[in-house]
């Protein structure tokens, strides 16, 4: 809504028939240090759904509740987004079933690296692991960028009457519009 108007849009999304999934992204013969060890009772209560009541400071009593969180994450299918808090234990860590012995664990950097587009070993430089979960977390997927930035230029490129100052100018008022 804007300035008391409602603007709407119906609106398609192309399918896609190349999509990358997480099995694509994983590494082999990954280090022990990030597979879960066998009490997975604390997971399970992370990624399990949640009616919990709580009190609110000014003393009114309210009821906290959140879905279920797939666990272990599906391999066949694109991933989640990936969160600064990926190196913690939370609901949003990804955990996996590793397809080569069938354990659960965590992702490494370099597999969180690609889920977001980067080169292997792009935040190896001499930062600790749990930084470089941090840095994937807050990094914007490469190829959405790519997208975004080829769907632009075609869009300015499309009109040769106008100068590229003024498409851009275009597209900021046709963004402004909603």
């Amino acid at each position: 809504m804007r300035n008391g108007i409602a603007y709407s849009e119906d609106l398609l999304a192309n399918p896609v028939d190349n999509y990358l999934t997480l099995e694509d992204i994983l590494e082999k013969n990954v280090d022990e240090k990030y597979y879960l060890d066998s009490n997975l009772s604390d997971w399970e209560y992370l990624k399990g759904s949640k009616r919990i009541e709580r009190t609110h400071r000014d003393g009114h009593k309210y009821v906290f509740a959140e879905g279920k969180v797939a666990f272990p994450d599906h391999i066949d299918r694109p991933a989640r987004a990936i969160l600064r808090s990926e190196a913690s234990k939370n609901r949003s860590t990804h955990i996996i079933r590793d397809p080569e012995n069938g354990k659960l664990r965590k992702l490494t950097p370099v597999e969180c690296e690609r889920l977001n587009g980067f080169p292997d070993d792009w935040t190896n430089t001499g930062m600790s692991e749990q930084f470089r979960y941090f840095c994937m977390g807050n990094a914007v997927v490469v190829d959405i960028v790519k997208i975004i930035g080829q769907r632009l230029d075609a869009i300015i490129s499309d009109d040769t009457t106008t100068t590229t100052t003024t498409k851009v100018i275009l597209l900021t008022e046709r963004a402004e519009k909603f």
